[in-house]
């Protein structure tokens, strides 16, 4: 009896998302997203402490963040052979249509903080066939999880996001 793939792989994410590893990762992330927030200094404060404090970490990464966003990308796409320019510089202009309409520049903003306070962030690219138009999501980081035994993205037998979805979305 061969196996339902998509139960085999479901079972796989599960146990590295339920693993101890990536339960002390989702830990530290939320940690860190406390202390962005400045939540995390509020918590064992008495009467007499201030309720005032510098967070240094939130006033980093909001002065960080819009220096690296800061420029809408230069599209470039150059074809191999001369006669194929033509194409290559409607997909520049594709590139260009497509920044804007799916406001890109919010987005890029939002998965570069991301970035900058957990260890990657996210945007999954894809097909909305409710729209039948492409579509950008940001996803959070603590929600992915990568194949056991991987350490980089490229390399790996495969990776993905544990978000909960309505059957129409497939």
């Amino acid at each position: 009896m061969i196996d339902d793939p998509y139960e085999v792989l479901r079972q796989e994410f599960n146990k590295v998302y339920e693993s101890g590893e990536y339960k002390d990762r989702r830990a530290k992330m939320d940690r860190h997203l406390n202390q962005f927030k400045g939540k995390w200094w509020s918590k064992d404060t008495s009467e007499h402490d201030s309720k005032i404090f510098a967070n240094y970490l939130f006033a980093t990464i909001e002065s960080i963040v819009p220096l690296l966003t800061d420029n809408k990308p230069i599209w470039l796409a150059r074809a191999r052979y001369p006669e194929k320019q033509g194409v290559m510089e409607m997909w520049r202009g594709a590139g260009e249509c497509l920044w804007d309409k799916l406001d890109c520049d919010n987005k890029l903003y939002q998965v570069v903080q991301d970035a900058c306070l957990w260890p990657v962030g996210l945007w999954k690219l894809y097909w909305n066939n409710q729209e039948d138009e492409i579509a950008i999501e940001i996803d959070d980081p603590r929600t992915f999880a990568l194949a056991d035994g991987y350490d980089d993205l490229w390399g790996a037998a495969w990776c993905g996001t544990k978000t909960s979805r309505p059957m129409t979305w497939v």
